[in-house]
């Protein structure tokens, strides 16, 4: 996916092709934003309407999210084989420290 920007150089209008990262990508660029610019916010301090309002959206996000995820996973086989890795999980969880405590 590309955008075209303008740009004028010695007089002459140019038209560039700059590259856009994938939907999927820009999604996971926004949330991580998102959830940085909350991560300070202390949730005692809510009303019972936005702590009960607040945990359906979360739970919401946080199945959809998961869906989303999974289907990144089951098509990333390229990924761990260009990595050197058996499987998406093992290159995933090397990358992430998952399972390690």
């Amino acid at each position: 996916m590309n955008s075209t920007s303008m740009v004028v150089s010695g007089g002459a209008v140019v038209a560039q092709l700059m590259p856009r990262p994938h939907p999927i990508t820009a999604c996971a660029d926004q949330l991580s934003a998102v959830l940085a610019e909350v991560a300070g916010v202390p949730a005692v301090y809510m009303s019972p309407e936005d702590k009960r309002a607040a945990l359906l959206a979360l739970t919401d996000a946080e199945r959809r999210l998961a869906e989303l995820r999974l289907r990144v996973i089951a098509a990333a086989a390229d990924v761990a084989d260009a990595r050197g890795a058996r499987d998406v999980a093992g290159w995933l969880a090397s990358r992430t420290h998952a399972g390690s405590a």
